[in-house]
Order: C-alpha cells, then sequence, then structure tokens
C-alpha cells in the first residue's frame, strides 16, 4: 500500500513508545514497548500496512484480538489492549521475557524427564482453560509457549487459533 505510514523502534503508537524489535510474522511485527506514563513493558503486534488491504490477514488478526481478550489464565499470555493510530492496528499483550520454549530446547537439546512432566503438566493447564472457553489453539509448537519471570509457562500467539462461538474462517 503506497504512502502507508512505516513504523519502528522510537515511534509511538498510542499511549506506547516502541523501543525494541521482539519478531515478526505473517500478519505483522511484535515490539516490545512501553507505556510513556506507567513504564509498563508490553509486547505490541502491529498489522503491516500491506496487510491491511488482505481481508484473511486483516480478519484474523482482528480475530486474534477477540481470542486474547477472552482469556485469563496463569498458563495464557494475557491481553491488555488494542487500538488504531494512523490507520496503524495494534494489539498490547503481557511482555513475557525470558523467551520460548523453543530457545530453552535450542540452547539445552533435551529436557530432564521431571522438568519435561512439569512442562506438560502447565501446557496442559493452558490448552484446558483454552478449550473451557471453546477455543482451539491450532498453532502448539514450542515457539509460541513462554517462560514467564516467575518460571510459569504460558501460551501465546493464537494467529491461527479457533473460536468455537464466533463465526468460522479456514
Amino acid at each position: 500500500m503506497p504512502g502507508a505510514r512505516q513504523i519502528d523502534i522510537g515511534d509511538k503508537l498510542g499511549d506506547y513508545e516502541l523501543v525494541d524489535h521482539l519478531g515478526f510474522g505473517g500478519a505483522g511485527k511484535i515490539f516490545l514497548a512501553k507505556h510513556v506514563e506507567s513504564g509498563e513493558r508490553v509486547a505490541m503486534k502491529v498489522l503491516r500496512p500491506d496487510a491491511e488491504a488482505d481481508e484473511d490477514i486483516h480478519g484474523r488478526f482482528i480475530r486474534e484480538i477477540a481470542v486474547a481478550q477472552k482469556l485469563d489464565d496463569p498458563h495464557i499470555v494475557s491481553y491488555r489492549d488494542c487500538g488504531v493510530e494512523d490507520g496503524i492496528l495494534y494489539f498490547n499483550m503481557e511482555y513475557v521475557p525470558w523467551g520460548s520454549l523453543a530457545d530453552v530446547l535450542q540452547k539445552r537439546s533435551i529436557l530432564p524427564w521431571k522438568e519435561a512432566c512439569q512442562c506438560g503438566d502447565q501446557i496442559c493447564k493452558g490448552l484446558h482453560h483454552l478449550h473451557e472457553s471453546n477455543i482451539i489453539h491450532r498453532d502448539l509448537k514450542p515457539a509460541n509457549i513462554f517462560l514467564s519471570d516467575d518460571g510459569r509457562l504460558k501460551l501465546g500467539d493464537f494467529g491461527l487459533a479457533r473460536d468455537f462461538e464466533s463465526h468460522r474462517l479456514t
């Protein structure tokens, strides 16, 4: 989309300043952002400007926000807020600073069986909350399981999730 605003570190969206890159996906970029008044750090997912015109990508992004808003569990990355500024759609999630289970496995190759069982238990608790909320994750993998400050695992990235209480997208 010609003339679409490109955003990067140092820019401001809503009440947040973008301070670092965390990653990217099919729909957009993920930044570490800081609330300008409170200093709270969040992971901000920003829809790419060229994806705004793609109905499927835009719809999936909106559905990801809707799914995240429904969830409240210690084993799920929590939703904070969302907004649109200068035509840029974004949403904020809890910042989980210790990387993903994929990062751990890349460094350690394998986990001792007790640790693997503890991970499995926490993942199942997060999945149980999703399923109780009539949501299927559909992209469960170590890269979408994040480590919190307290050592807890949290499921994240609901871009492919299906909410059985809303209309279908295949």
